[in-house]
């Protein structure tokens, strides 16, 4: 036989637990977010001022059928050309020379997305722990 303790406060949790669950979530979102915004803004070169690395900017939190998402994007109009790179003419020279991007997007979300699974199954497991500790 099978015999569960506090049969009502584990309904009782469960049913709360949903909404706990989403706000907490998005709390711990929004961190992530966050996290990954410095390690950008680390990388952004202030070769051309201080626009490009002050123009990062957070969306807020978006939950569709797809899952969660939060946009990270740069207002500046230089922000691609620092990413990617661009053409420029060395008029002394009169030749059209290739500056390399510094990929600061792509290799900071790279470097992010290797930590980001960890991360959120810790931070699950806390979560599911501190719910139901006690109640079975």
């Amino acid at each position: 036989m099978i015999e569960l303790n506090n049969i009502d406060e584990l309904i009782e949790g469960l049913e709360n637990s949903d909404e706990d669950f989403e706000e907490k979530f998005e709390d711990e979102l929004s961190k992530l977010a966050y996290e990954f915004l410095e390690k950008l803004v680390e990388r952004t070169s202030i070769r051309n001022g201080e626009e490009v690395r002050e123009s990062w900017i957070i969306g807020p939190i978006v939950r569709d059928e797809e899952g969660w998402h939060i946009q990270v994007y740069n207002t500046s109009k230089l922000a691609k050309s620092m990413e990617y790179g661009y053409r420029t003419t060395d008029v002394s020279q009169n030749i059209t020379l290739f500056v390399p991007g510094n990929h600061m997007m792509r290799i900071s979300l790279e470097e992010f997305n290797n930590d980001l699974n960890s991360e959120v199954v810790t931070w699950l497991k806390n979560f599911w722990k501190g719910e139901f500790d006690g109640n079975l």
